[in-house]
């Protein structure tokens, strides 16, 4: 191959994997050739049946994961609802018939501040000169800005997902989303990458694995922003229309509503979980 080699960097993210002998007790934990290590969080981390470890550094944060073998505790699981749909959006990262709405990042207030704050602590370690001590130090202000913000967005994206699927329905109907083809749009890039759609996607997934519900996922170009949900009369519907007029019968609400009306109804769908 032409050109120089491209070195992984070692500075900021990294992880490892160890297997051999683990010993844990409430405060610390013993790794091979690392030896015993205090832990922060205690109590936490089972102190028999290890398998192996995983050494994760983040930044100026070290973790360890560990491998476990136990039987799983039983979900408890209330009575079974009907099937929902989920719509996936901008405005709306996840819409849901029942009003169940995970909304965009854009308007929360903490995020809108750590953002403002980010910027600030950017345009500082843009005028230090690369390399030098301040340099480093003003780095890991900007590492944790940006950790904070990864960590609020996940523990929303997660308590969002876990609201709808702890109400145990009969299936769940989402659609299959071309994340690809939506970050190649110039204009609306960087709010699917903000919002992280895959990432919900994912995470709904293994949710509905350990729940054992139906996951079902319609064809990518199944029109269910265009469908109106009483009568399926198709209608075109532009992005900057927020709200499902329907020409035939007369019917009004909300795009998002509609869309996972119509996602809940859908028959022509594959089952992915």
């Amino acid at each position: 191959q032409k050109g120089y080699p491209k070195f992984k960097k070692k500075s900021s993210i990294g992880s490892y994997y160890l297997i051999g002998t683990i010993h844990v007790q409430r405060h610390r934990i013993q790794l091979p050739k690392l030896g015993w290590i205090k832990l922060k969080e205690r109590g936490y981390i089972p102190t028999n049946s290890i398998k192996s470890a995983t050494i994760v550094k983040e930044y100026d944060r070290y973790y360890v994961s560990v491998l476990v073998d136990q039987p799983s505790s039983p979900i408890f699981k209330p009575k079974q609802t009907d099937g929902i749909g989920i719509d996936l959006g901008l405005k709306e990262a996840v819409s849901t018939p029942s009003g169940v709405r995970i909304k965009s990042f854009k308007t929360n207030q903490t995020i809108i501040k750590l953002d403002k704050s980010l910027k600030r602590q950017q345009r500082k370690l843009s005028r230090k000169k690369k390399g030098s001590h301040n340099w480093y130090k003003q780095l890991l202000k900007v590492q944790r800005l940006y950790r904070r913000i990864k960590n609020i967005k996940k523990d929303i994206k997660r308590k969002g997902i876990l609201s709808i699927v702890r109400t145990n329905p009969q299936f769940i109907t989402i659609e299959n989303l071309n994340i690809k083809g939506m970050m190649r749009n110039k204009r609306l890039a960087n709010s699917f990458q903000q919002i992280g759609l895959g990432y919900m996607v994912e995470w709904l997934k293994i949710k509905c694995r350990d729940y054992g519900i139906e996951l079902r996922q319609v064809d990518r170009f199944y029109p269910s922003s265009q469908i109106c949900s009483d009568c399926g009369h198709i209608q075109p519907m532009p992005l900057n229309q927020r709200t499902y007029h329907c020409n035939h019968c007369g019917m009004i609400k909300d795009r998002d509503t509609n869309a996972s009306v119509n996602l809940k109804q859908a028959t022509d769908y594959t089952v992915i979980v």
